[in-house]
């Protein structure tokens, strides 16, 4: 068995997501960047709102932040908007090589 990133599309609010850090949490919203009013209200640091208001000091551009993969994650004290990826928070399935 191998594993992998699950699909974007296949992600659904209650999945379990992990963090590079090893933190779980539950899935709450998922979105893309050009959706960010469907997550913002979970975006308790403002980092992805940070994000938003002047993707180019992420090295983005605005296009590059309306296609990202987005994520909000419950954790157990609190609430935090992701990347959809291995750098942000992720949900790995198993697959037959």
């Amino acid at each position: 068995m191998k594993t992998s990133l699950k699909p974007f599309a296949e992600v659904e609010i209650g999945d379990i997501a992990t963090t590079p850090e090893g933190e779980e949490g539950e899935v709450l919203a998922i979105g893309y960047g050009k959706d960010f009013a469907l997550i913002a209200e979970y975006d308790e640091s403002g980092a992805v709102m940070d994000m938003k208001m002047d993707p180019s000091q992420y090295g983005m551009s605005r296009q590059d932040f309306n296609e990202l993969e987005l994520i909000a994650i419950r954790f157990e004290d609190e609430d935090a908007v992701f990347t959809y990826d291995y750098d942000g928070a992720y949900i790995e399935i198993e697959t037959e090589e």
